[in-house]
């Protein structure tokens, strides 16, 4: 019997030897998954910042837009008269002319800012006149680029009355 103790130390170190490599094992698993987990929390993070940065871009996209869009509007608004029917009429439907009624709203805005003696055309309007064909031209490159690139576009459109004096 009294060999029976080197099979029994050997068998403690085994056993001290598998309980090392188990206690290692689990660390090293525990060890991974907090890390999974802290890298899955900072990827839902990432992907909130990602998602909110695209909104905002988007959001400076349609705002930068329609500037022109707006500006456009404006002249013409200031453009718009009962007396006018032609030129109004074309106004309306800027978005959608051909080039031959796109050329006459032109010679139609150039007779507008050579009228000097008609006593309804103010000096503004004549500014408006002389500035919207270059807004135009703007606006047809910005929703040019708008198409090729992909990007929606708001389209406004207002048309006012006013009552001659």
């Amino acid at each position: 019997m009294k060999t029976d103790w080197p099979i029994s130390a050997a068998l403690v170190v085994l056993a001290a030897l598998l309980g090392f490599v188990a206690n290692r094992y689990l660390a090293s698993r525990a060890v991974a998954t907090a890390t999974a987990l802290r890298l899955a929390e900072a990827n839902e993070r990432l992907i909130a910042r990602v998602t909110e940065l695209e909104k905002q871009s988007a959001l400076l996209g349609q705002a930068v837009l329609p500037i022109s869009d707006l500006f456009r509007a404006a002249l013409i608004k200031e453009l718009t008269h009962n007396h006018t029917p032609e030129m109004d009429d074309l106004m309306a439907r800027v978005d959608d002319l051909t080039d031959d009624e796109l050329n006459r709203l032109t010679v139609l805005l150039r007779e507008r800012v050579v009228e000097y003696d008609d006593p309804l055309i103010t000096e503004s309007e004549r500014d408006a006149a002389t500035i919207l064909p270059i807004v135009m031209k703007r606006v047809q490159v910005e929703h040019r680029e708008a198409a090729e690139s992909g990007v929606v576009s708001v389209r406004l459109m207002t048309v006012t009355v006013r009552q001659p004096p």
